[in-house]
């Protein structure tokens, strides 16, 4: 191994990294940096590191680069080889991505849920493989595995975020098995006293309107918490609302 070897860090050109910069880069040649009259850890004109002369390959997204030959310079102490197994991993997700967006407009194309003569734009549709995507990430995230059809049609996540809306830090109380989102949104719900009940059980759990389950925190003040995630709501005159602050109260 020659002096100027050991600066290489074991990099040969020709190799792909990643750098400082953005995107997948092919080391094309190195450049040997020396010490000038201002460095406090080697003599003047002692060769301290080598820096690689880079040529953009591909973007992030693994598409070419906008401009042929892009080129940049970055010391050798910020790259790092890009691994196969690595892309190979990224590969196999992508795939997985594209099974799961597939059956997704499988499902637009079958209009489950609008007429047969509305067709969709292509925004449209780009907006919605993009939220189905971040659905999937986010099951995964939860560990809920990927999807069937039957978890497709009957999501009402995937509706919330179709509509704009993000998904919630802790999952929302439930009403008739659904996630109950306008009373997690803070929304103040009327309670219809002809057909909606408030039920208590002996093991104190209670039910509003169907919702829940609630457990009291103060039953003098009307104060339900839901358990799995410590938030309160205030039950009080026909109304629940969710308590955004200590000094939030329905009609305060």
């Amino acid at each position: 191994m020659n002096d100027s070897s050991k600066f290489q860090k074991g990099f040969n050109i020709g190799d792909i990294v990643l750098c400082l910069y953005p995107g997948y880069w092919q080391i094309v040649s190195f450049e040997r940096c020396f010490a000038d009259s201002h460095c406090t850890y080697a003599k003047a004109g002692e060769e301290i590191s080598s820096k690689a002369n880079l040529k953009l390959l591909f973007k992030e997204d693994f598409s070419s680069p906008p401009v042929k030959g892009t080129q940049k310079s970055c010391s050798l102490d910020m790259c790092s080889l890009v691994k196969e197994q690595v892309i190979k991993e990224k590969l196999a997700q992508k795939c997985n991505e594209i099974e799961n967006i597939t059956q997704f407009l499988g499902v637009i194309s079958k209009n489950r849920y609008s007429n047969e003569n509305v067709k969709l734009s292509i925004s449209q549709i780009r907006y919605a493989i993009g939220v189905f995507a971040r659905w999937i990430d986010f099951r995964l995230l939860n560990n809920q595995g990927s999807p069937s059809s039957a978890d497709i049609d009957h999501s009402a996540l995937l509706e919330r975020m179709l509509s704009g809306k993000k998904p919630l830090e802790h999952a929302p109380p439930k009403k008739f098995s659904y996630p109950w989102y306008e009373l997690a949104d803070g929304e103040k719900i009327k309670i219809n006293s002809s057909f909606e009940k408030v039920v208590e059980k002996d093991d104190g759990e209670v039910s509003v309107a169907g919702g829940g389950p609630f457990k009291w925190h103060s039953k003098e003040e009307g104060i339900l918490v839901y358990p799995p995630s410590g938030e309160k709501f205030l039950l009080k005159g026909g109304y629940i609302q969710k308590i955004q602050n200590e000094e939030s109260r329905v009609g305060g």
